[in-house]
C-alpha cells in the first residue's frame, strides 16, 4: 500500500511539473507573439490582453527561474519588456530581465539572446536613474553583439551607452560613443531600433553643451520620418513632442502648435502611461516660452507626482525645469533647494545634461551662473545640502510668488540688492539690518 501511494505520488509530481512546463512554454509564446505589436497599430489589443493574463505570465516566470530554465526565462523576460514599460511598472519589468540575467553564462547558446536581455535591462536600469548599473549592464551587452558581429546591437547599445555616459557626465566616453554610432547607423535597413538609434543620438546630442547644428536636427528629422513610415504609435508621438521644444525654443510657434496639435491626438490614441507622460510636456513647452510661470510650476507638479510613482529618470528633468520657474518667480532659494532634491552636483554642474536641456529655453538663459551669484557661493551650497534632504511631498511648502520678478531685479539700487541676497537666505529683519548696518525701516 505504502508503495502504490508512493508511486501515485511520483507520478502526480511528474503530471504536475509536465503541466507547468506546458503552461510556462505556452504564455512565453503568447510573449513572443505579443512583442511585436507592442510598436504597431494593434498594441492596444495586445496590451490589454497580456493585462488579463500578467498572473499566468507571473507564474510561467516564477517556473522558469526556480526551475532553472535559463533560456526560458530570458525568453519570456525579453518579451516582456515592452509590456511592462508601457505600462509604468519599470520595477516589475527590470526585475524580471534581473533575475533572468541571473542564469545566464558565457556558454549558453543562445548569446544574441543574452545580449538583448542585457541591453533590455540596461535601458530600465537608466530610466529609473541607476546610471552606474547601467553601464555595466550595457558594456556587457555591446561586447556581446561586437562577438556576434551584429551591426543593429552595436548602433543600439553605443548610443544607450552614450545617454548613461551623458548622465554620467564623462562627456568624452560619450562623443566617443555617438561618433562609433553615426558611422554605423546610416548603412543600416529602416527599422524600428534604427528610429530610436536615431532619437538616442539626438538627445544625446540636445542635452550635450554646444550650438545644436544641422547634424544634430538632421537625427530628429531621421528619427521622426522612420517613426511615420513604419507607423510606429510609439515613437512618433515621442518624435513629434521633440520636434515642438525644437520650434519652441527658435521661437517658431505658428509650427509648434501644429505639432502639438497631432502628437496630442495620437497620444489620445494610444492611451499609455509612459507616452501620456512625455507627450503632456507639450503644452509646458509652450508655456515657458510664453513665460507663464504660474501655469508651468503647476504642470511641473502634476507632471511629477506620476513620475515619481514610476520612478522615472525625467523626475530630476522636471525638478530642474521647475528650479528654473522659480528663479523666474524671484525665489531663488527654493530654486537651489529643488536643484538639491534632484541631487544637483555642488561643483562642477555646468555641464550637466539637465542644465544644458534647461538652459536652451530662453526663458532660462544664464539661470545656473545668476542662481549662483545672487545667493552666494556658501548660500547656495547650503541650500542644495538642504534639498538633498528633502522628498517631493515638501514641494508643497514652496510659497507663492511675490509681485516683484526677475526681469525688475535691474531696477533695484546695490543696496536695495543686498538686501534681497540676505532674504533669499531667510534672515530676518534685525539680522539682515545687523548683517549690512542699515536700520530695521531701510529693510522694511
Amino acid at each position: 500500500m505504502i508503495r502504490e501511494f508512493g508511486l501515485e505520488q511520483l507520478q502526480a509530481t511528474a503530471e504536475l511539473e509536465t503541466a507547468r512546463r506546458l503552461h510556462a512554454d505556452w504564455y512565453t509564446a503568447l510573449a513572443e507573439e505579443a512583442e511585436p505589436h507592442f510598436e504597431g497599430q494593434n498594441r492596444n489589443v495586445w496590451l490589454k490582453r497580456l493585462e488579463l493574463e500578467k498572473d499566468n505570465l507571473r507564474a510561467a516566470f516564477r517556473w522558469a527561474t526556480e526551475s532553472s530554465e535559463a533560456e526560458l526565462a530570458m525568453r519570456l523576460a525579453a518579451a516582456l519588456r515592452l509590456f511592462w514599460f508601457l505600462n509604468g511598472r519599470w520595477s516589475e519589468g527590470r526585475r524580471f530581465l534581473e533575475d533572468a540575467l541571473g542564469f545566464a553564462t558565457d556558454t549558453m547558446p543562445d548569446q544574441a539572446l543574452r545580449a538583448k536581455v542585457l541591453y533590455q535591462a540596461s535601458y530600465l536600469a537608466q530610466y529609473q536613474g541607476e546610471y552606474a548599473r547601467a553601464n555595466s549592464l550595457c558594456k556587457q551587452s555591446l561586447a556581446l553583439y561586437r562577438t556576434l558581429e551584429n551591426n543593429f546591437g552595436l548602433v543600439m547599445t553605443l548610443v544607450r551607452l552614450a545617454r548613461i555616459t551623458l548622465y554620467g557626465q564623462d562627456h568624452k566616453a560619450c562623443q566617443a560613443y555617438l561618433a562609433e554610432a553615426a558611422t554605423l547607423i546610416e548603412s543600416l535597413p529602416d527599422s524600428v531600433a534604427k528610429a530610436r538609434a536615431y532619437r538616442d543620438i539626438y538627445l544625446s546630442k540636445f542635452s550635450s553643451p554646444g550650438p545644436l547644428t544641422e547634424q544634430t536636427i538632421h537625427y530628429l528629422t531621421e528619427y521622426e520620418r522612420l517613426a511615420r513610415k513604419l507607423n510606429d504609435l510609439t515613437e512618433l508621438p515621442l518624435a513629434l513632442t521633440n520636434r515642438v521644444l525644437l520650434h519652441s525654443i527658435q521661437d517658431d510657434m505658428t509650427q509648434a502648435n501644429v505639432v502639438a496639435k497631432e502628437a496630442r491626438q495620437l497620444s489620445q490614441e494610444i492611451n499609455s502611461g509612459y507616452i501620456n507622460s512625455r507627450v503632456s510636456g507639450l503644452d509646458l513647452f509652450i508655456e515657458l516660452h510664453n513665460e507663464a510661470f504660474d501655469m508651468a510650476r503647476k504642470r511641473l507638479i502634476d507632471m511629477m507626482e506620476s513620475a515619481n510613482q514610476r520612478n522615472d529618470f525625467i523626475l530630476a528633468l522636471f525638478l530642474f525645469a521647475l528650479a528654473g520657474v522659480l528663479w523666474r518667480q524671484n525665489l531663488p532659494l527654493w530654486a537651489a533647494k529643488v536643484l538639491g532634491l534632484a541631487n544637483f552636483p555642488a561643483n562642477n554642474g555646468e555641464n550637466h545634461p539637465n542644465l544644458v536641456w534647461g538652459e536652451r529655453f530662453p526663458a532660462f538663459h544664464g539661470f545656473y551662473k545668476s542662481l549662483r551669484a545672487e545667493l552666494g557661493e556658501e548660500a547656495f551650497a547650503q541650500a542644495l545640502a538642504t534639498g538633498r534632504q528633502m522628498t517631493i511631498a515638501d514641494l508643497d511648502a514652496i510659497p507663492q510668488p511675490s509681485v516683484a520678478t526677475v526681469h525688475q531685479l535691474d531696477a533695484l539700487t546695490p543696496r536695495e540688492l543686498d538686501v534681497l541676497q540676505l532674504l533669499a537666505q531667510e534672515l530676518s529683519n534685525p539680522q539682515i539690518a545687523e548683517q549690512l548696518v542699515v536700520s530695521r525701516r531701510t529693510v522694511d
